[in-house]
């Protein structure tokens, strides 16, 4: 709106340290939102020219974020080039996991096969593997599941299957198989196989109980269509398919 002209007239070389601030960061943003892009444009390209530091800002992070999300394609294109080499470390950050979230969602499938992935799929997976675990990590791995076309989704998930039962005993993991079963039908007809025989057996005593449990914690899940190999620790990955590699 042009009423709202004389306020971005006024941040103009102040933009950054306004970004950076509790309340500025907040201005910013709601100047993004409602603002014609010939008129954020001054604004935002002022932002981009430390973008490098907002990515984890704790004010920051979140400015960049609207920009993905309001921004013209070349805004938005240049602050996924600034996580070129950083991706693994931004989606485990407390701040930038947010601003990679948005990154995998708004960028371009070039731009999502060609940087976020390239570099996650790296080592047989080895980042992904990490982040699966990681209290931050773990929702930019269900956007990737979630936003990505066919055969990229079926390289991360590639990744994932073979550690299916070290998912299932994480404290984050669950939320990643529940990702997976969305858009993997074999996985999600294989899980409701084995959640129906879990709750239709029922143990005829407390030591039979007692065996089962044992049991069930030291032996390895079943193997369907890939799915199920046995726990390992997430940050030592098993030798990932070759399908899954960058």
């Amino acid at each position: 709106p042009t009423d709202a002209q004389f306020v971005l007239d006024a941040l103009v070389g102040q933009v950054v340290p306004l970004a950076r601030h509790a309340f500025g960061c907040r201005v910013l943003q709601r100047m993004i939102e409602h603002c014609t892009p010939a008129q954020t444009t001054p604004i935002i390209d002022e932002l981009l020219e430390a973008v490098d530091s907002l990515l984890t800002d704790q004010y920051g992070n979140y400015v960049v974020q609207h920009v993905l999300e309001s921004g013209m394609a070349r805004h938005r294109s240049a602050i996924v080039h600034a996580t070129r080499g950083r991706v693994h470390e931004l989606a485990c950050h407390k701040f930038a996991s947010n601003v990679m979230e948005k990154c995998v969602q708004h960028c371009t499938p070039d731009e999502r096969h060609n940087i976020i992935l390239a570099e996650l799929l790296r080592n047989g997976g080895a980042p992904i593997y990490s982040m699966v675990g990681d209290q931050y990590g773990n929702y930019v791995v269900q956007k990737l599941i979630e936003v990505c076309d066919a055969p990229h989704r079926e390289r991360v998930l590639a990744v994932l299957r073979p550690m299916l039962a070290t998912l299932d005993q994480l404290c984050y993991g669950k939320h990643i198989i529940q990702c997976m079963a969305k858009h993997d039908p074999a996985l999600a007809a294989y899980l409701n196989a084995t959640r129906g025989a879990s709750s239709s057996s029922s143990p005829t005593s407390g030591a039979a109980s007692s065996s089962s449990a044992s049991s069930s914690s030291s032996s390895t899940a079943p193997s369907v269509a890939g799915v199920g190999a046995g726990p390992g620790c997430v940050l030592s990955p098993p030798t990932a398919p070759a399908s899954a590699t960058a």
